[in-house]
């Protein structure tokens, strides 16, 4: 951390948050009465989800934590210059966390910082039921450009598949098969991250 400003929480982003509390993986860091002034850490975050009703429920929920919910269907599409995949690029990781960079540092320090500092994501978590990897991937791309930086991160794979099995899905936001647990363990490998414990359809990178 910067040593000239003073950090007041940890960070994590949650992308697929749902309603924030069935099967979450930030409930128990963002909602837990000890982390406003109590004994544990205090934490806040950036939550994501795509489905309205959900969303609602999700924003009613953290309203009172005064944690960042957005309602985006987070893209994992390319811009390569179609008009289709640049309207899909706004809503990409990348795009999201550019764009609430100033909310996301105002959440993690104390003092009014510049946009020079680079947030820093505690946790991440990954859960949209298919896209991940590629989600995933955009992030370690940002971690190793130096736009974030991360320290653990919890990624969804289909676990269906054997352990042994390198399989990618396709890059599009239509397809729900998932990817492999070797195939996210590959990629986080590429960029410094070693695979520290699988649970159940997560794996903890």
């Amino acid at each position: 951390d910067d040593c000239r400003v003073t950090r007041v929480a940890r960070f994590c982003v949650d992308i697929g948050a749902w309603d924030g509390k069935h099967l979450s993986n930030t409930y128990n860091l963002l909602c837990n009465p000890e982390s406003e002034g109590g004994t544990s850490e205090k934490w806040k975050g950036l939550l994501v989800e795509a489905n309205t009703e959900r969303f609602e429920e999700l924003e009613r929920l953290h309203r009172p934590f005064q944690n960042l919910c957005l309602r985006h269907c987070v893209s994992c599409l390319e811009d390569l210059g179609d008009e289709e995949e640049t309207m899909a690029w706004s809503n990409s990781l990348p795009s999201i966390l550019h764009r609430e960079k100033k909310r996301i540092l105002s959440c993690m320090y104390e003092e009014d910082v510049t946009s020079d500092l680079v947030p820093i994501i505690d946790f991440l978590c990954i859960d949209v039921d298919g896209t991940d990897y590629w989600l995933l991937k955009d992030a370690l791309i940002m971690f190793s450009e130096g736009s974030i930086d991360i320290y653990v991160i919890c990624c969804e794979f289909n676990p269906t598949m054997p352990d042994d099995l390198i399989y990618i899905q396709e890059r599009s936001d239509s397809v729900r098969h998932g990817s492999s647990l070797s195939a996210l363990c590959e990629l986080a490998n590429h960029y410094g991250f070693v695979l520290v414990g699988a649970l159940l359809i997560f794996s903890i990178l």
